[in-house]
């Protein structure tokens, strides 16, 4: 459907400020796309934009349209606030990193979670398009590199990337939501339990010794993600 060079990309290297430029690690990678495809998924994106609200909840914050980060800042200051007032203090707040997610979301669970959520017909079929065969051309030293295979990953640089992200991460999301071991708190009329900013998401738990098992060990939770990912990066503040 499209040529070979409307899914290439060009991925060079940067080495991060004041690293040690011997190791790999220390390295940002930067992928410019064809022009041309970018353009085609600037508006593909415009409809999923409108969409989007529809399928994502509003406790995700990280690229979807009318949202901004102090709507969850202002969440957890108030859940701080209303447990400070609490007699029986058995809370914490817990800020999660999933590892590499943008870069280990299989394509096909993509087009699966897209089809899931009602997103099919001609739409759909432009996205499988376009994710069918995308390679990238490695940088090293001003030479490039044979063209390598891509199956997984969102790709950088992409108008239409963030939100296939957001409504793929929104799966996950959900298996947290409804997994009732992990607990929630009760503020007045609302449940809080999660909030996010793309991939970064912060946890609003009672019974945090159980629950903090649960989100570790739940194999349906780390398998609703399909990222391969470790839940390695993990802060705690506990309420008193």
């Amino acid at each position: 459907m499209f040529p070979n060079s409307f899914c290439e990309a060009n991925i060079t290297v940067i080495p991060k400020p004041s690293k040690d430029n011997a190791k790999k690690e220390n390295y940002r990678p930067i992928s410019l796309m064809n022009t041309d495809a970018k353009v085609l998924n600037k508006i593909l994106a415009t409809p999923v934009q409108q969409y989007i609200k529809r399928i994502i909840r509003h406790d995700q914050v990280g690229f979807v349209p009318g949202t901004q980060g102090w709507f969850n800042i202002l969440k957890s200051i108030n859940v701080i606030c209303y447990i400070n007032k609490m007699r029986n203090k058995n809370h914490m707040i817990i800020s999660v990193d999933t590892e590499n997610a943008f870069d280990k979301i299989q394509h096909l669970f993509i087009i699966k979670t897209l089809n899931k959520m009602s997103i099919e017909g001609k739409y759909l079929n432009i996205i499988k398009a376009i994710y069918d065969k995308p390679t990238a051309n490695i940088i090293l030293n001003s030479e490039t590199l044979k063209a390598i295979p891509l199956r997984i990953d969102t790709r950088q640089g992409c108008p239409l990337s963030l939100l296939l992200f957001s409504i793929v991460l929104e799966v996950w999301t959900r298996a947290v939501r409804q997994e009732k071991e992990i607990k929630r708190i009760q503020i007045r009329k609302e449940e809080v339990k999660i909030s996010l900013f793309a991939d970064d998401l912060i946890l609003y738990i009672e019974n945090p010794r159980e629950s903090i098992k649960k989100l570790r060990n739940n194999q349906q939770l780390q398998q609703s993600f399909r990222v391969q990912n470790k839940l390695t990066k993990i802060s705690c503040i506990s309420v008193h």
